[in-house]
């Protein structure tokens, strides 16, 4: 295992796991994805995990799970892990593994929740048991992975579906108060609710970014516009790719491993990602400093 801390994050889906994954890639030497999937990296890694696993079944499924795992736990990063509704099913599964997993579990609006979730798969229902007559396309990914319920409505068995993951959901928290903790979604736009859900986490720094909303990218702040079109910030990312990179291959030429022009990029690429993190942070430190030395004056 490469990564020295794993975090989840669960919730009904429609809740805020989009914006989860988000909060949590900012902070330092993290790669959170979402649904197995990240915006913010390459196409190497979601191409990676993609190839590696598909989406978890409601049923257990030992193969696939171990597929999963194996792709998450053997990132090069300080903090890894995936935010996703399926992710439910296997936590037990994954703290006989991993003891110190922790997992966010968000909880949102029910008739918010059932709202969004008719409107996001119109057409579609993975809650129902499919037959030729009911009226909706299947979905061979997605429908594995949500439980059914012989009900007369998709908006009816949506509530069930609620009602079964929350309670779970709280029942793991109450089980295991050290590993799971819910919070409501609107925590994540609160600067005091970010802070509490990062210090769940045991981030050692924690980097509370505000105006997240659900389902929507976090905003670029000014400073962060600021650093990224400075010469020093790109400068000092190069320098330390260039750097780093020499550094790995020649560990790697020691140990007899084959350094193709593909792996050099594949490095570079996981080097950048988290070398910007860690200037981006630097600076911003900095240029608060300076206003605050102003504002004294």
């Amino acid at each position: 295992m490469k990564c020295e801390k794993i975090i989840f994050g669960i919730g009904t889906g429609r809740c805020g796991t989009m914006s989860l994954a988000q909060l949590l890639n900012e902070q330092d030497d993290s790669f959170i994805t979402h649904e197995g999937k990240s915006d913010e990296r390459s196409k190497y890694h979601n191409k990676k995990f993609r190839n590696k696993c598909s989406v978890l079944p409601w049923t257990f499924n030992e193969e696939k799970f171990n597929k999963m795992w194996k792709a998450i736990s053997s990132r090069e990063y300080d903090v890894s892990g995936d935010v996703s509704f399926y992710w439910l099913q296997y936590v037990e599964r994954i703290l006989e593994i991993y003891p110190t997993a922790k997992f966010i579990g968000l909880i949102r609006n029910k008739d918010e929740v059932i709202a969004s979730y008719a409107k996001k798969t119109k057409g579609r229902n993975h809650w129902m048991p499919y037959n030729d007559s009911s009226g909706w396309i299947p979905d061979n990914e997605w429908d594995k992975c949500y439980p059914k319920f012989d009900v007369e409505s998709k908006q009816e068995a949506i509530g069930l579906y609620y009602d079964l993951y929350n309670k779970t959901m709280l029942k793991f928290e109450e089980k295991y108060p050290e590993n799971v903790r819910c919070f409501a979604m609107d925590y994540l736009n609160d600067e005091d609710g970010v802070m509490e859900i990062l210090e769940f986490c045991d981030f050692d720094d924690p980097y509370v970014v505000t105006g997240i909303k659900s389902n929507q990218k976090p905003q670029k702040g000014f400073l962060d516009e600021k650093i990224e079109k400075s010469k020093r910030y790109n400068n000092t990312i190069k320098k330390g790719v260039r750097k780093r990179l020499l550094k790995k291959i020649k560990k790697m030429s020691k140990e007899g491993k084959i350094i193709t022009e593909a792996t050099k990029n594949k490095i570079a690429i996981n080097l950048e990602f988290k070398i910007a993190k860690k200037v981006k942070r630097a600076m911003r430190r900095m240029i608060m400093k300076r206003l605050r030395r102003r504002k004294k004056a």
